[in-house]
């Protein structure tokens, strides 16, 4: 297995370069999430700051639900399963402020059971074998 981030230390050629040979991106909603279009067939998974209530119709929770959102179209367009997970709302974040400049707090439960959900569907598409006996 190879585990990569995104780096400003990488040009973006290069980050596109290495992008055929991930099957997994895990990032919060922003440009590098571009990257996931020059993976083979894989998975995004998408963290969103918490939405104002107007614009939940930018992330919706389930697999392949935002097929005309920015991230989910181009998951959809590019042969990627694409989710999303909000952030969820707390007490502790201030004054009210663009909801892209909110921190992202995630959801620990929600997070183990989407990546779990996306290993298991990389194991049986991608690699013909199941995930029994992993811990």
């Amino acid at each position: 297995s190879q585990v990569a981030y995104h780096s400003a230390a990488l040009n973006p050629v290069s980050q596109m370069l290495t992008m055929p040979r991930m099957d997994l991106i895990i990032g919060s909603y922003g440009a590098a999430l571009t990257f996931g279009a020059f993976m083979h067939s894989g998975v995004v998974i998408e963290l969103f700051p918490p939405l104002p209530h107007s614009s939940t119709m930018l992330c919706t929770g389930g697999w392949d639900t935002n097929s005309y959102t920015v991230y989910g179209g181009l998951a959809k367009q590019s042969g990627q399963r694409h989710a999303c997970l909000v952030s969820d709302h707390h007490p502790d974040m201030g004054e009210l402020r663009p909801w892209r400049d909110m921190p992202i707090r995630v959801n620990i439960l929600q997070f183990d059971d989407l990546a779990g959900q996306a290993l298991t569907w990389l194991f049986k598409q991608r690699y013909n074998t199941s995930t029994d006996g992993l811990a």
